[in-house]
């Protein structure tokens, strides 16, 4: 097993014990309300791999019925807030498009 911190750097697990209690796994965690249900976005790190090209963060989404759970890896801390708030906004934009202006669903897949 690999321990690792925020930086993808390699730690021994006395270190990565202290890392969890210090700061957790979660870089960011979003809950709202889209087409009638609960969705839930989480991005946390992946502090334990087996190998080296494991990514350091996930994003995972939940409640999407259409989708259904969806995982989505990076890299580095920036880069996974980074696409846990786009993710976030694009949900939202497309919720605010669908009550506010009444848009048909075809066109709320096909353009946002």
């Amino acid at each position: 097993m690999i321990f690792r911190n925020r930086q993808g750097d390699n730690i021994d697990a006395e270190q990565a014990e202290a890392m969890l209690k210090e700061f957790g796994l979660e870089v960011a965690t979003d809950q709202f309300t889209f087409d009638g249900q609960q969705v839930l976005i989480r991005s946390r790190l992946q502090p334990v791999s087996h190998d080296e090209y494991s990514p350091l963060f996930l994003t995972m989404v939940f409640g999407d019925r259409e989708r259904g759970i969806q995982e989505f890896p990076t890299n580095s801390e920036e880069e996974c807030r980074q696409f846990h708030r786009s993710i976030v906004d694009r949900y939202l934009l497309v919720e605010r498009a669908r009550q506010e202006e009444g848009m048909p669903r075809v066109l709320l897949n096909g353009v946002l």
